[in-house]
């Protein structure tokens, strides 16, 4: 507020969080060296973003203005999915729109496509989008039933 307040800085130019996380750096139970959040990029937990996808990833998030609440869990969440699509990677859009079924064990599964739950029709892209509405709605908002 000060840095606004003295003119430094615009309103726009933050983005107000709530919550922490942390990541380990050095030794972890084990012996492993974790190497904080760098060490999760080189797992494959996390993906740096792209310098050209910055400006538009910021506007998304910017775009966030009102609290989660109940009545606009899905809107948030809307939202939220436009600044993934944004940041996230070539390898995450092509298992997403990867619907070729091919030959495989029994009728119309494969066991090649990742794309789809084992031995169902439903897409893991799918089951995921409904995980994270119903873990939403019962962490963040007290509300299981929302997220059915």
């Amino acid at each position: 507020i000060a840095a606004i307040e003295k003119g430094i800085g615009r309103p726009g130019d933050f983005l107000i969080a709530s919550g922490m996380s942390v990541w380990f750096k050095g030794l972890v139970p084990g012996g492993e060296v974790a190497n904080g959040m760098q060490g999760e990029v080189e797992n494959e937990n996390f993906e740096i973003v792209q310098m050209k996808n910055y400006s538009t990833l910021w506007e998304k998030l910017q775009s966030q203005k009102e609290p989660l609440t109940k009545l606009n869990l899905m809107k948030v969440i809307s939202k939220s999915d436009e600044a993934w699509e944004v940041a996230g990677s070539e390898k995450v859009i092509e298992l997403e729109t990867d619907d070729v079924v091919t030959e495989g064990i029994g009728e119309g599964f494969d066991e090649g496509n990742e794309t789809y739950v084992h031995n169902s029709g439903v897409k893991v892209a799918k089951l995921s989008d409904d995980a994270l509405r119903s873990w939403i709605a019962t962490f963040l908002l007290g509300a299981p039933t929302l997220g059915a």
